[in-house]
């Protein structure tokens, strides 16, 4: 082998060993995506007044329940996609005063905070009339603990 044609070939291969080094000294980059869980295995929200403020009064002023002979919770829950409210479902609460919350919740006003598809429960609870006092039902945040409770199956 000629002189000229070594000196080609080990110019060749430095250049090549360059290279490969330059190709492995880069920084390694890290790609993951994840999949947004189901609706059903989100966490549920319980700050409503972030995203529909004023959902208490509006239910307050909605709401015509019977008359309880001592405080009652109910758990309310409903989805908010987009700012609309949809699905809204109970625990612990009588058949016959699900329509009257059911109506007053679409009279809520919330906003999009920009998650899709989220879950949002909330306590409401109806109080006994005290002599010449309506009425009143308040809304309430539960905590995990509460929320778990009242989650439970019957």
């Amino acid at each position: 082998m000629s002189h000229s044609l070594q000196l080609s070939l080990l110019a060749a291969l430095g250049l090549a060993a360059v290279a490969a080094q330059a190709q492995t000294s880069l920084p390694p980059v890290d790609i993951s995506a994840t999949r947004a869980l189901p609706l059903e295995l989100q966490p549920t929200r319980v700050d409503v007044s972030r995203v529909c403020p004023g959902y208490g009064e509006v239910l307050r002023e909605w709401l015509l329940l019977p008359e309880v002979s001592a405080p009652v919770d109910y758990l309310v829950r409903f989805k908010l996609d987009e700012g609309q409210v949809s699905d809204v479902g109970f625990r612990h609460t009588p058949m016959e005063v699900r329509p009257a919350i059911r109506r007053a919740m679409r009279q809520v006003s919330c906003s999009d905070d920009g998650q899709a598809q989220q879950q949002f429960a909330f306590i409401l609870r109806v109080l006994p009339e005290r002599g010449d006092e309506v009425q009143q039902a308040r809304v309430l945040t539960p905590s995990a603990t509460q929320l778990a409770a009242l989650s439970r199956v019957d």
